[in-house]
């Protein structure tokens, strides 16, 4: 145990010092006379100073409703556009309709065939490349029945174009404007935009003349100025020879804040967006965009599945293009007359359920040879489906697809 008195480990204050009564205020002494006047008081951290903003004006902003309503324009009005807000354009009837659309011609088609010999020579060459496969069938192979056919598919581009309006707001400038009531507004659809290249995404915006509005800034409500961002609208800024420790310090005083450099210890600064003009123009901007809509369709035969014929390009034989296309029972395959009505119809479904214009159609339909081979081998019979110009072989039913199967072995080819 320690021999150090308990006491010794207890802070006692010197008793040398002299005593100063609660009256007595000690005062900082100041380094330098000339400080800067008293600042305003530091504001809680987090939170930040935003001017007043009368509820009227904001609301009178913020709503479409107060913007004037354009003629040619009134979606702008009735869906409550605001400043960004794209709203679709009406088409007028007379633009969809065509006076001379193009009738699908009969087609000139010279037919690719494969014959039974071509079939049967790619089905044993398919089954001897398949090293788990019995091969012994394809030596005593007998073809019951034979089918030539073929599968389509079907390709309808349409290339559409849509019009959006909308209110957009940019800095006043000293060229003129062009206000509302100076003219006539034009349509949308009568604005001269280039033209296009069919089947060629493009994207364009043009202003409406006669539509320039001078309305209060949207950003800083119309007062021209908005917060300070580098002192948070407070009007100072932590100091930074003392850091705020509050000792006595020549730049701030002891207070540990200076004034902010960037606003002059106002709080604020001209708004970025009107330049502090407190005011901003608007327009009507149109914005034409024409983009290509395919609709598609096979037949399948042979047992090929729609996923396995979209992944085949087949041979193209048919190709139409017009602005509008119109059926005509053109083909001998009554299948393929359905599909293209089917198609057909679906892009008309598109031009009478939106807002777009049809500029121009193209049909084209690829065909896929197919040889379908009833065959027989021993006590087994299945079908073979040789097809496209490269001789693919479809048998998703062939008797022996493991290894030792044909011995009455249950174990499984450990070849991958």
């Amino acid at each position: 145990m320690s021999n150090k008195p308990l006491m010794d480990d207890i802070y006692a204050p010197p008793r040398d010092i002299p005593f100063i009564s609660d009256r007595q205020i000690a005062q900082p002494v100041a380094l330098n006379k000339n400080l800067p006047p008293p600042l305003p008081p530091k504001p809680e951290r987090g939170t930040l100073y935003v001017p007043a903003k009368p509820e009227e004006l904001m609301r009178d902003i913020a709503s479409a409703k107060s913007f004037p309503i354009v003629p040619n324009y009134e979606e702008l009005h009735e869906e409550n556009a605001g400043i960004g807000k794209e709203v679709p354009c009406r088409v007028p009837q007379e633009m969809n309709f065509v006076v001379n659309p193009v009738i699908l011609p009969i087609p000139l088609v010279d037919f690719p065939v494969i014959t039974k010999d071509d079939a049967v020579a790619a089905f044993r060459n398919y089954v001897a490349s398949k090293m788990c496969w019995e091969h012994s069938f394809t030596q005593n192979l007998l073809v019951l029945a034979d089918e030539m056919s073929y599968c389509y598919k079907i390709t309808l581009d349409n290339y559409y174009e849509s019009r959006s309006a909308m209110w957009q707001e940019s800095r006043l400038s000293t060229a003129p404007l062009s206000p509302l009531g100076a003219g006539p507004c034009p349509h949308p659809w009568e604005l001269p935009f280039s033209a296009p290249t069919p089947f060629t995404d493009r994207k364009e915006s043009l202003s409406v003349p006669y539509t320039d509005v001078v309305r209060p800034c949207s950003f800083c409500m119309g007062k021209g100025r908005s917060p300070c961002s580098a002192c948070r609208g407070s009007g100072s800024a932590p100091c930074s020879q003392c850091r705020g420790d509050g000792a006595p310090c020549s730049a701030c005083g002891g207070t540990g804040r200076v004034y902010c450099t960037e606003c002059q210890g106002l709080g604020d600064v001209n708004c970025e967006r009107c330049e502090g003009r407190g005011k901003m123009k608007l327009e009507v901007v149109v914005t034409s965009e024409c983009r290509t809509s395919t609709f598609s369709s096979t037949i399948e035969r042979g047992g090929l599945t729609k996923e396995y014929l979209s992944l085949l390009e087949g041979k193209q034989v048919y190709c139409v293009q017009g602005q509008r296309l119109e059926e005509g029972d053109s083909f001998y395959d009554n299948a393929v007359n359905q599909a293209v009505r089917e198609v057909l119809e679906q892009a008309q479904r598109v031009v009478s359920e939106y807002e777009v214009v049809c500029h121009q159609q193209m049909l084209t339909v690829s065909i896929i040879p197919i040889r379908i081979l009833q065959c027989q081998s021993g006590e087994y019979q299945f079908s073979v489906s040789v097809f496209d110009n490269d001789r693919k072989v479809f048998c998703p039913d062939y008797p022996v697809q493991k290894c030792g199967v044909w011995k009455n072995l249950s174990s499984s080819c450990s070849i991958l």
